[in-house]
């Protein structure tokens, strides 16, 4: 994305680390027009204090895109009312696929949770565990092909081969699709919680607090229940200056969720472990709890 604004013509600004306030200051007096921002980066831009926000003037954006990480409901709110001036697309893909989907601007608060259509040149099917199509609105492994595919992982033809159907390629998504071809990532497989023999997908539970007004970042893994198999576990970041109990999170998921998929316990902590992309790595949160011990999730 980068080299095409140079292949155009157009002035690329390069950051040696991400602050919020240092990014707007940027957009503000080099008076940027695109920014391909991943989630973590608007949550730490809504962490400033509301009059700071308010002054700095962000006009100037015409086009966000966003990437890596899933867009929770409550910054997807934000960037529209914060970057008005802005159009808004969410992507979604991988390194090993490219970008495989789109949702335009004007789907944005028309298709909650949604991740758009397939852009041009892909073609995606959705497949149980034995390799069979799902009916439509049913929850199923995403398989891609299209022009950006990688050959295959270096030196692991085993993993290569894992996840691979021809052509057709996987990163273990789970994916529905609705009555007009627009795509949700339900979670990713790995992420997925066994307890009490139901599936649960971790990614609503996340929504859910992540909607709370005290809640800055969040991540809900699965950690070993004797009873259960698997029982829910949420790391939690508080806005700053905020307080907030675990009963008080989990209330809030009562009240919004299905009983089965309120966490049983919630920590808080001063920041959760990401990639170099921004996307949190909960199988780091995960090994803590499952050393020695199996996951019901392969």
């Amino acid at each position: 994305f980068n080299h095409m604004h140079i292949y155009i013509g157009g002035t690329v600004l390069i950051k040696d680390k991400f602050e919020a306030r240092d990014a707007l200051k940027t957009i503000q007096d080099e008076k940027v027009t695109t920014g391909f921002i991943v989630p973590t980066m608007y949550n730490l831009m809504m962490t400033l204090p509301q009059e700071e926000l308010k002054s700095y003037d962000v006009s100037s954006m015409r086009v966000i895109i966003s990437a890596a990480a899933p867009l929770h409901t409550k910054t997807k709110e934000w960037i529209l009312d914060y970057f008005s001036n802005a159009s808004l697309s969410e992507a979604y893909g991988a390194t090993e696929l490219g970008i495989c989907t789109n949702l335009k601007h004007r789907d944005q608060r028309r298709k909650i949770r949604c991740v758009g259509q397939g852009v041009f040149g892909y073609e995606m099917k959705l497949l149980d565990e034995d390799g069979n199509p799902v009916k439509q609105g049913e929850p199923g492994i995403l398989y891609a092909t299209g022009p950006c595919m990688l050959d295959g992982y270096y030196k692991n033809p085993k993993a290569t081969e894992e996840n691979s159907a021809g052509p057709w390629f996987t990163v273990g998504d789970i994916v529905k699709e609705d009555e007009e071809g627009y795509y949700y990532v339900v979670d990713r497989k790995s992420d997925m919680v066994i307890s009490g023999g139901v599936n649960i997908y971790p990614v609503e539970i996340d929504n859910c607090l992540m909607s709370h007004p005290k809640v800055a970042d969040v991540a809900v893994i699965g950690v070993p229940d004797e009873l259960w198999g698997e029982s829910l576990k949420a790391f939690v970041v508080l806005r700053p200056g905020e307080t907030c109990t675990a009963e008080e999170l989990i209330e809030h998921c009562r009240q919004n969720l299905a009983p089965y998929k309120k966490p049983k316990s919630v920590d808080f902590v001063p920041e959760l472990p990401r990639n170099p992309s921004g996307k949190i790595l909960k199988r780091v949160l995960r090994d803590q709890f499952w050393k020695g011990q199996e996951s019901g999730v392969s």
